[in-house]
């Protein structure tokens, strides 16, 4: 693939902003204008979106008044004052040229910064076109990624994430590449330093950053908060008598999981007692289902078609550690 361009202009102001930086070990440049509005400051209005292989051209064109080089030679360099100084500000830079930017151009400019088959673009870009070109925040996990990469690249010419890669460590681009599981978690879990930095900016409102230092003293907390508990209820495993956490929220992970709602209290409050007639008739069902399961003919083989269910068998381990995972009138 070849160097990628893109310019956006805006419809009223003459602040650029340049950045020249490094995605997928393969270079994107990128040109922004940036036009200060009265209620909506440091924002990009009026996009214009097009894609070029000489972006030095298409600005002269556009930009007749602006006569210094576009493109710095040293990985990435910003016009002068405009530099984001924090990684928040990066992340409003990334999100507000992908939201403001017409979406047909943005999403063919994402499948090339993704480094998506070229082979498929059109047929991605077609079929957008004919659901009537939705904006790519619909396109959640695409939009996410894009989102990631862009504010990376972005994050590294305005030196907010280095270019030298840790004494000790993986580089900075697999690191964020962490990322790329966030829209599957409700708590993301890191000591990782670029990490904090980095995964509360991407966050949605039902989501948590975790230190892992901290869950890690909130667990040893949770863990002398059981074993306190008195031996004849330790006795009868994890299982039942920690199948939530404390009420109390002074732990971690009680205040997590309020966080995902606090049905789990309610039930909490409520017995729970055993209902031995109900396991039997539990226990009485598997095993006619593994004796069903049994074949007259150890050679025989099924079909797909032939075979009606399948029964998959595990053994778990009594303990865990220190702790009974079960009852002793579990066998």
């Amino acid at each position: 693939m070849g160097e990628a361009a893109c310019c956006a202009k805006a419809s009223e102001g003459i602040d650029k902003t340049v950045a020249n930086a490094a995605a997928r070990r393969k270079w994107h440049r990128l040109v922004i204008d940036i036009s200060p509005g009265p209620s909506t400051p440091n924002c990009i209005t009026g996009l214009e979106w097009f894609c070029s292989s000489d972006l030095e051209e298409e600005f002269a064109a556009l930009h007749p008044e602006q006569d210094e080089p576009v493109a710095q030679q040293n990985g990435g360099a910003f016009k002068e004052g405009l530099q984001p100084k924090t990684l928040a500000e990066v992340k409003i830079l990334a999100d507000a040229y992908i939201e403001a930017s017409p979406q047909d151009g943005a999403l063919r400019f994402g499948l090339t910064f993704l480094g998506i088959p070229e082979q498929v673009h059109e047929e991605i870009i077609d079929r957008s076109k004919r659901a009537g070109s939705p904006p790519l925040r619909d396109f959640v996990y695409f939009r996410h990624l894009f989102g990631v990469d862009l504010f990376f690249s972005l994050a590294v010419a305005s030196d907010q994430i280095s270019r030298v890669r840790p004494n000790g460590k993986a580089d900075n681009k697999v690191d964020i590449a962490y990322l790329c599981y966030l829209p599957f978690c409700h708590v993301f879990v890191s000591a990782d330093n670029l990490h904090k930095r980095v995964v509360p900016l991407f966050l949605r409102p039902d989501q948590t950053f975790v230190d892992a230092a901290e869950l890690k003293a909130d667990l040893q907390k949770l863990d002398a908060y059981y074993w306190a508990l008195p031996e004849d209820v330790k006795n009868t495993g994890f299982y039942k008598f920690a199948k939530h956490p404390p009420l109390d929220d002074s732990f971690l992970v009680t205040r997590l999981w309020d966080k995902r709602g606090i049905e789990w209290r309610e039930r909490a409050s409520k017995s729970d007692p055993t209902d031995k007639l109900k396991d039997t008739k539990i226990i009485e069902g598997l095993n006619r289902i593994t004796e069903a399961a049994k074949s007259s003919d150890p050679n025989a083989r099924l079909s797909i078609e032939e075979t009606a269910f399948m029964q998959i068998s595990r053994s778990v381990v009594g303990k865990e550690g220190k702790w009974d995972r079960f009852g002793p009138e579990v066998k």
